[in-house]
């Protein structure tokens, strides 16, 4: 892992960045100049996004890569979803597919170590707690291993401490400096930036900054509780304080585990109002169902989707459920959306027909 990269910089090259650092800061909240640009330019960029693919960064799930075609330099992927529902999951499988080129990873929730274990666990299929027992029992092999995922890793430099525009700017020239042009980087996550502004200013300015250094800019950004609370369905707007228009490309992640614990606790609430037996034993009907098949099988389910996709022809990604193995922290993609016997996302509507019970209708739509 790359560290401490900045160190080279003098106190007065440091002043200097500091200056501009503060001009770029204030011209954020200044009205932009408006200036006329022939299309000519516009022509010109697309032929330099389509002949160079090798430029853009992928995240290693196929129907969303197939969609986006790539994050190409300049444009932003927002990762939206609520607090543990899986989003720096996704980062892994994406730095596992662009392994070999210089990355930057912000990430102040985390630190290398953390980073450096999850790799490891990722690549080598050995498990967290696994890798550490044998490196308390001193096992040559496991010292080979991490040394060799920090080797294979080496391009990428994370950075684990607070972080502010100027301190971003200052990492990235000197990991260029060190390991040449950056490929992608990654910022987990966005109100996590250090500066004194609203939650949507840091998302406008995070989207400036990463189209001003020109390079695919990987966002993660963390839901509201009343939007993506709840395991419920991340939509465009379910972004904290984000109106879905940041980003050129949105994923959802989200956990459907979250979702059924939540009806639960609402048929709870509702057995608690309810002066109607029959419904109560309805509501408890459901309450089992969930208990006892729902919940084991998604216990482990990380639900992904492109809510949002501004590359034309702007096709967007169902949901795809991965299961996540929580050993080495790998996505595995499991097949179809639902088994055909399997309870789809929404729940079963509390007042069944003819008195039936959740189990019984289950039943008999798995006997026809």
């Amino acid at each position: 892992m790359t560290e401490n990269l900045t160190d080279d910089y003098g106190d007065e090259q440091y002043e200097n960045e500091l200056e501009e650092s503060i001009v770029k800061r204030l011209d954020l909240f200044s009205e932009p100049e408006t200036q006329f640009k022939p299309l000519s330019e516009a022509v010109e960029g697309f032929l330099e996004f389509a002949r160079h693919p090798e430029l853009r960064v992928w995240t290693g799930i196929d129907p969303i890569d197939e969609a986006t075609r790539g994050v190409a330099p300049g444009e932003l992927m927002q990762v939206n979803g609520f607090a543990h529902n899986g989003k720096t999951v996704l980062v892994v499988e994406m730095l596992l597919k662009n392994e070999s080129r210089v990355g930057i990873l912000f990430t102040h929730d985390e630190t290398r170590n953390d980073v450096l274990i999850k790799l490891a666990a990722s690549v080598t299929g050995i498990g967290a707690e696994e890798i550490e027992r044998r490196v308390n029992q001193e096992d040559p092999t496991i010292l080979e291993v991490l040394d060799d995922i920090a080797h294979r890793f080496s391009n990428l430099a994370v950075f684990d401490d607070n972080i502010s525009l100027h301190s971003m700017d200052r990492a990235y020239d000197a990991v260029t400096k060190q390991l040449g042009p950056v490929a992608f980087v990654v910022f987990d996550y966005a109100d996590l930036l250090d500066e004194n502004m609203e939650p949507a200013q840091k998302l406008r300015a995070l989207k400036g900054w990463g189209k001003d250094k020109m390079v695919p800019f990987i966002l993660l950004h963390q839901s509201s509780k009343s939007a993506g609370g709840g395991g419920k369905v991340v939509s465009i707007e379910s972004g904290s304080h984000d109106r879905g228009d940041t980003g050129t490309f949105i994923i959802g992640v989200r956990r459907k585990i979250n979702m059924l614990k939540d009806q639960i606790r609402v048929c709870e609430e509702k057995i608690e109002n309810t002066q109607n037996e029959k419904m109560a034993d309805r509501l408890r009907d459901r309450i089992i169902e969930i208990e006892t098949d729902l919940i084991p099988r998604h216990q482990n389910t990380i639900t992904v989707s492109l809510v949002k996709n501004k590359r034309p022809p702007m096709r967007k990604v169902d949901e795809i459920d991965f299961r996540l193995d929580t050993e080495t922290g790998r996505l595995i993609p499991m097949g179809k959306k639902f088994d055909d016997d399997e309870e789809p996302d929404m729940p079963l509507p509390v007042t069944f027909t003819h008195g039936k019970s959740a189990r019984q209708l289950l039943a008999e739509r798995g006997g026809a």
